[in-house]
């Protein structure tokens, strides 16, 4: 514990008679920051002062900063304040009722908090100077499908230096919207990026100053520095920016095009971009982060081919939705579905109906595969992603309201409110009641039961259909048909698609349990279906869900099998495991699946015989594999492959190689093609994917 100006134990005294007079301890909140510091490469430290405008309140204060941080001075008023340093381990030091207080506020264990006492209640300037080290390793993050970035919140090496606001580097209270203005100080050839636009730079012989400005509010400040390579493009009058390392720099060619064709289409999409600069930033270290006029992707995701047609253009849309349209986090977080469906569905929606239609079914796949009644929650209650079934709620669901929002209401309509929204609450949050407001007042529609039944509720509609008489007669075809929904209610409008004839589509209204419908269509249609593109949020019947990794990766229980004592298998196996799934595991020798039955899966490395249901699906001989008309040579190559066996296992996944070598960096990367049934690399490139065919679905009618 350091103490600064007084003795601990005055400090006590004094802060025991706060706790007598004072009726609670209460955080600061801070309203601006003008934080500006030096970085020490060598020392992997920085030296800070931070000034600003501060509320704070009669009694106990505490703020929170980084838990390695020195503090030299504390001004309030321009007056110096007496504080002391605490931490769990140290409230047994304090008067009872006074530690009770803190802990009540539930301070944040991974900061310092430094307690002080004032004797007014008032907004005021503050300044404070600390030094602080950020010393992460960062050698062994690995990128993770849910968590990006993992525990990483701030460090200084050669490579570069990273802050975000998980580290306190700066001081935090119980915080709202805030002002940000950084100065940094960095070596002469890096370059630094933080939020907003850049406002200032000076340039000396062994260091550069940087200064940094968002215009709007914002509840946090991201930073990020580095030994950069740079190139510039417009967007209009937009700066686009790369910052790449060196060795990356034939990126450059690629992801700026793309980016200023990002930021055009969304500024005609929604209104003019926010900020006067957009900046591509690569980082030392797995990262999939979207901030205020930048994204910080990390070396190994900026590499893959997709990210340009999927990633990037999320993270530049993020700039209208969460960075200048803020998230009112106490009513939930609506921002990710809503970037979801403008930037990874929209894309899907922009290359083909049926892209589209895929990627809808393949939500509902996610929800069945990953969601049960166990882990699951209200899209009200989602903030964060942090695992497969908070994505699956708080992107996918979250984009499947909007898009049976969109079908409610029609396209224009639907966008007409997206720049309503933004033209209107720029630099403030928005809550859903405010969306579903925009959306009424654009369509002049009633939506009261969006939030009822889609927000504030768990569960998917989960209906059926029973044929009651059909007729055909005359060049006509005539159909009565009952459908039923269990479990929970839903207002419904469910598409009806008649087979066999063109053009004559219906929807039937459900809001109750049951209705009967009656439709006469002209020709001779040969069955109905509804439903059939996956529009509703649904639960889908197991003859519509193929077999998918997905499935496996959602399984709560899975066991990996090996076929041999080789120690070089099944340590592969093991890494491969675990990599895949980012836990611990064990593995069993096949001997250990004889007689046992049960709901979980299996996952198979080089099976003597492959499961039924798989010989069907693919064909193998001695020099290769074919799967779905296409051979791929056996050497050199894995096959990962999906399959349901409901005789014995609900699911297994099946690895065939001999390229042992390759498995762990293959179980990196199999969470990225969760949809497919099966997976080709050579090595540990994909060469190969699919989906194996589904039956037909029971909400098909035949005529």
């Amino acid at each position: 514990m350091r103490v600064l100006k007084i003795g601990l134990l005055g400090i006590i005294v004094a802060l025991i008679s706060v706790s007598c007079q004072s009726k609670a301890v209460n955080p600061v909140v801070f309203q601006t920051h003008k934080l500006d510091f030096s970085i020490n490469v060598d020392n992997q430290s920085a030296s800070f002062v931070d000034q600003g405008l501060m509320q704070v309140f009669h009694g106990a204060n505490l703020l929170y900063l980084s838990p390695s941080a020195k503090i030299s001075e504390l001004l309030i008023n321009e007056k110096q304040v007496e504080f002391m340093v605490l931490d769990t381990n140290r409230l047994s030091e304090l008067d009872s009722g006074l530690g009770v207080k803190i802990l009540a506020l539930e301070p944040p264990k991974e900061a310092l908090w430094v307690l002080f006492n004032y004797n007014t209640s008032e907004t005021t300037e503050f300044s404070l100077s600390y030094s602080a080290t950020f010393d992460a390793n960062v050698e062994d993050a690995k990128f993770s499908n849910q968590n990006v970035g993992r525990e990483i919140t701030a460090t200084i090496l050669e490579k570069g230096a990273y802050f975000s606001p998980s580290s306190y580097y700066y001081p935090r209270g119980n915080d709202g919207l805030m002002n940000f203005e950084l100065t940094a100080t960095i070596p002469a050839n890096w370059e630094s990026i933080a939020d907003g636009n850049s406002v200032g730079n000076i340039v000396s012989n062994d260091t550069k100053i940087q200064v940094w400005q968002n215009p709007y509010q914002a509840d946090g400040l991201m930073f990020m520095a580095a030994p950069f390579a740079v190139k510039h493009a417009k967007a209009g009058e937009v700066d686009v920016y790369c910052y790449f390392f060196e060795e990356d720099t034939s990126l450059f060619e690629t992801y700026l095009p793309a980016t200023v064709e990002y930021v055009n289409m969304y500024s005609e999409m929604i209104g003019p971009y926010p900020y006067k600069r957009f900046t591509v930033a690569e980082n030392f270290f797995p990262t999939g982060y979207g901030m205020p006029a930048w994204t910080l992707l990390g070396q190994q995701v900026i590499r893959l081919p997709f990210i340009v047609m999927t990633s990037l253009g999320h993270e530049v849309l993020h700039n209208w939705w969460g960075n200048s349209i803020y998230v009112d986090y106490d009513n939930g977080n609506w921002c990710e579905g809503l970037t979801v469906y403008g930037a990874d569905y929209h894309y899907k929606l922009n290359r083909s109906p049926g892209s589209a239609r895929a990627y809808r079914k393949d939500i509902l796949k996610a929800y069945k595969n990953y969601v049960n009644e166990d882990n699951e929650f209200p899209v009200r209650d989602f903030v964060a992603r942090h695992n497969a079934e908070s994505r699956t709620i708080g992107y996918n669901k979250t984009m499947m309201i909007f898009h049976m929002i969109e079908e409610a209401i029609g396209t224009e309509a639907f966008f007409q409110a997206w720049r309503d929204i933004y033209k209107d609450n720029r630099g403030e949050k928005v809550t859903w009641e405010k969306w579903v407001a925009a959306y009424e007042a654009s369509s002049g529609k009633d939506l009261g039961y969006i939030i009822p039944q889609w927000v504030d509720r768990v569960g998917a509609a989960n209906i059926n259909v029973e044929l009651l008489d059909s007729e055909k007669k005359n060049g006509l075809t005539r159909v009565k048909f009952k459908v039923t929904q269990s479990d929970d209610l839903y207002n419904l409008t469910i598409p009806v698609r008649f087979l066999g004839i063109e053009g004559q589509d219906e929807s039937v209204d459900l809001t109750e349990k049951e209705a009967t419908f009656e439709f006469t269509v002209d020709g001779d249609a040969t069955a109905f279906e509804l439903d059939p593109n996956y529009n509703l949020f649904r639960h889908l019947y197991p003859q519509e869900i193929e077999p998918t990794v997905a499935a496996v990766l959602g399984s709560p229980e899975k066991h990996f099998v090996s076929y041999t004592d080789s120690e070089e298998s099944n340590t592969a196996l093991k890494t491969f495991g675990e990599n895949m799934t980012e836990e611990e595991v064990h593995i069993e020798r096949s001997t250990s699946l004889v007689g046992r039955e049960g709901a979980f899966t299996m996952v198979l490395l080089n099976p003597d015989n492959l499961p039924p249901s798989l010989q069907q699906l693919i064909q193998v001989s001695p020099d290769e594999i074919s799967i779905s008309g296409k051979a791929y040579p056996r050497n050199g190559h894995t096959f990962v492959l999906s399959v349901e066996e409901k005789e014995i296992f609900a699911r297994m996944l099946v690895l065939i190689t001999d390229d042992l070598a390759s498995l762990p960096r293959i179980g990196e990367l199999v969470p990225h093609y969760g949809k497919y049934s099966y997976l080709v690399f050579k090595g540990a490139r994909n060469v190969g994917k699919g989906q194996w065919p589904a039956l037909t679905s029971p909400l098909r009618v035949a005529l």
